[in-house]
């Protein structure tokens, strides 16, 4: 049952993300478009990404000592990341409760034990379909390069950074649903 549900729901983040990258790089890749100020998400979204590349780039300066090495540290680096949010992921699906403790707003607190089996079910239907996201949002973002030599290593960082918004993301679950245990 899990795989036709994360069947549809990948359906409907490609489509999703098909459209997120189409607008989202026409309103930002245009100087004076009337996109930009109605939809400031993607511009802070490629901001964002611009930034991270930056970073990248200290991390790894481009074709140093060589491309074949470089090219080795980014994928290790990749790795590195995947096993993180694999670690991350594994430790929230085994630490979630049977039962969270809430507290309220005035500073009681109750027990919510009827959506921890649907968080662990929507926890592992995300990282079911975060891959291809990853990889599909990332084809996308970087068609520019299209088949050129710098294609694979751009999609590579791209992937990256989506990998780290998505352990920034796990990190906030494992507060979220561990600590408030």
């Amino acid at each position: 049952m899990i795989f036709k549900k994360a069947d549809s729901a990948l359906i409907i983040v490609v489509i999703l993300l098909v459209s997120f990258a189409w607008w989202g790089g026409k309103a930002v890749n245009t100087e004076n478009s009337a996109f930009v100020g109605k939809l400031p998400m993607f511009e802070n979204n490629f901001v964002e990404h611009r930034t991270f590349n930056e970073k990248l780039n200290k991390m790894f300066p481009y074709y140093e000592p060589d491309g074949t090495t470089y090219k080795r540290k980014i994928a290790t680096y990749f790795e590195q990341k995947e096993a993180e949010a694999g670690s991350l992921y594994k430790e929230i699906i085994d630490s979630i409760p049977n039962l969270i403790e809430w507290e309220g707003n005035d500073g009681k607190t109750f027990l919510q034990p009827p959506t921890n089996f649907m968080v662990k079910e929507d926890l592992q239907k995300l990282h079911l379909i975060f891959p291809e996201y990853r990889k599909l949002i990332c084809q996308l973002r970087e068609e520019r390069w299209q088949g050129g030599s710098g294609r694979g290593v751009a999609i590579l960082s791209c992937e990256i950074y989506e990998m780290e918004k998505y352990i920034d993301l796990l990190k906030f679950y494992r507060e979220q649903f561990i600590s408030s245990s």
